[in-house]
C-alpha cells in the first residue's frame, strides 16, 4: 500500500493483457507514476508491471478486470523497492581502540555474517584482500550483520545495530576492528 510521502515512478512500462494474458499495449508511467488506458471495450483485462532490474516488488499482481459499460476502474497500484546493498571492511585494530585508523590494513578470508532481525542466518560473505564484503540485492526488511570470530583474535568494535532497510539507500561502514591476542 502506497503510503505518505512514497513518491510515484516515473518511466515504468505498464502491460494492459487480456484475459488470457496476451498483450494488447502498454503505457508508461508519467513523473507522478500515474497510467492509464483509455476506450476499452467489454472485456477482461489484466494490468501488469514490467519489472526493472534492481527492483522487487512489493505488491501482489492485481486480479483480473471484468469492465462494464461506463464504468471507469482505477487504483490499479503497483509497489516496488529498489533493492540495497549492505557493505563493510573488516580490519586489523593494531591499537585496539575500536576505530579504523590510517595504516589498519584490512583482513582477508573472514566470514561475514547477513542474519534476519531474528539472528536466524540468511547468507555469508568473505572479506576480500581489502577486508571488504558485501550483501547485494536486498529487499525491505530488518538485517544484522556480525561477524565470525576467528581463534586467537578479540573482537574490538561494538556489533553493529539492525539495520532497517529503505528502498534504495546502500548501507556502508558496517565494519568490524579485531586485535590479535600475544603472549607475554
Amino acid at each position: 500500500e502506497r503510503d505518505a510521502g512514497e513518491p510515484g515512478l516515473s518511466d515504468w512500462t505498464i502491460q494492459l493483457q487480456d484475459g488470457n494474458g496476451q498483450l494488447i499495449t502498454t503505457a508508461t508511467t508519467d513523473v507522478n507514476g500515474d497510467y492509464g488506458f483509455d476506450d476499452l471495450d467489454p472485456g477482461t483485462y489484466r494490468v501488469r508491471e514490467v519489472l526493472q532490474q534492481g527492483w522487487t516488488p512489493t505488491t501482489a499482481d492485481p486480479s483480473d478486470i471484468v469492465t462494464a459499460s461506463g464504468v471507469d476502474v482505477s487504483d490499479i497500484d503497483f509497489g516496488n523497492f529498489e533493492l540495497v546493498t549492505i557493505a563493510g571492511v573488516k580490519f586489523e585494530d593494531i591499537d585496539g581502540d575500536g576505530v579504523k585508523d590510517q595504516g589498519e590494513p584490512g583482513l582477508e578470508g573472514w566470514t561475514i555474517q547477513l542474519q534476519d532481525g531474528n539472528g536466524q542466518l540468511i547468507t555469508t560473505a568473505t572479506t576480500d584482500v581489502n577486508g571488504d564484503y558485501g550483501f547485494d540485492d536486498l529487499g525491505p526488511g530488518t538485517y544484522r550483520v556480525r561477524e565470525v570470530l576467528q581463534q586467537g583474535w578479540t573482537q574490538t568494535t561494538a556489533d553493529p545495530s539492525d539495520i532497517v532497510t529503505t528502498s534504495g539507500d546502500d548501507v556502508s561502514d558496517i565494519d568490524f576492528g579485531n586485535f590479535e591476542l600475544v603472549a607475554i
